[in-house]
């Protein structure tokens, strides 16, 4: 197989990366079900987050010592395809940022029960500019569903504050 033909060594690489990230985001977001849900069921979707967690980190391996053997050459398509890294590292720091102020305002307010919600929410956005940076309609459909649970837990709190364990779960 010629250079041409072989997937390009840095799309490997960044699927892989992606998986990783995946794969700690699951558990970390898993790891809230604790707050509000009965201890064996929230297990239960721990397991199960974890499960997922090591297939991600597996097939992340697999493709990191495949792509030793792919090429590093980008074709032309490769190459118009490839992902803006400023625009990344620019959405990566927006969500960060905000992230960081919604905390410490919601905190320095009284309003610590919905800092679950608004991450949600905020994570949720940043898939839509990712759908551009990556050209994955998939980012798409990921961000609505998150943009959406959050907004949704968001109304959740405001409608009983005391029920804020169950809206992180």
């Amino acid at each position: 197989m010629s250079d041409e033909t072989r997937p390009p060594r840095a799309l490997a690489t960044g699927v892989a990366s992606g998986l990783v990230l995946m794969a700690v985001f699951s558990l970390w977001w898993a790891s809230d079900t604790f707050t509000g849900w009965p201890t064996p069921v929230a297990a239960v979707v721990m397991v199960v987050s974890a499960a997922a967690a090591v297939l991600f980190v597996v097939q992340a391996v697999r493709l990191l010592v495949a792509g030793r053997r792919m090429s590093t050459v980008l074709s032309a398509s490769d190459q118009a395809r490839k992902p803006n890294g400023a625009l990344f590292g620019a959405v990566f720091g927006a969500e960060g940022l905000l992230i960081g102020v919604a905390v410490g305002v919601l905190g320095a307010n009284g309003l610590d029960r919905f800092i679950v919600p608004t991450i949600a929410v905020i994570v949720g956005l940043h898939f839509y500019p990712m759908a551009r940076v990556f050209h994955r309609s998939i980012d798409t459909w990921i961000a609505t569903w998150t943009t959406l649970v959050g907004l949704a837990g968001v109304v959740a709190v405001l409608a009983d504050g005391s029920a804020w364990p169950l809206a992180w779960s």
